[in-house]
């Protein structure tokens, strides 16, 4: 019993600790500015969160359709990797540099086709 207890008052601990820190107001980019984290720039959506938000819809402002449109719009070459990346650009959602830089595009490439593939 008293295990349990001491070991349920250091995962408190340890948490009470560990989450304000990951939940900082300010985040410090690059170039040693400060972004408030609640600015649209301050949002870098991985490959993997970019396909499976287009996916879900949100998007669809910028032309990218929702769920079995999207897969049919990239199944049939109408939807690319360069495409969804310009949408989130527009979206403010990305910054610019994300068009250009090959290892993201590539890696939306692959959770492109792997999703498609899910899907069959």
């Amino acid at each position: 019993m008293k295990r349990l207890i001491g070991g349920g008052l250091s995962i408190l601990l340890i948490s009470a600790t560990v989450v304000p820190a990951a939940r900082a107001d300010v985040l410090s980019v690059p170039n040693g500015t400060q972004m408030d984290s609640t600015s649209k720039e301050a949002h870098q959506i991985t490959p993997f969160n970019l396909v499976y938000r287009a996916y879900r819809g949100e998007f669809s402002e910028q032309g990218i359709p929702g769920y079995t449109q999207f897969l049919m719009a990239y199944q049939t070459g109408e939807l690319s990797p360069e495409a969804l990346v310009e949408s989130a650009v527009k979206a403010n959602r990305l910054p610019n540099s994300k068009l250009s830089d090959e290892s993201y595009l590539s890696a939306v490439q692959f959770f492109l086709r792997d999703l498609s593939r899910m899907e069959r």
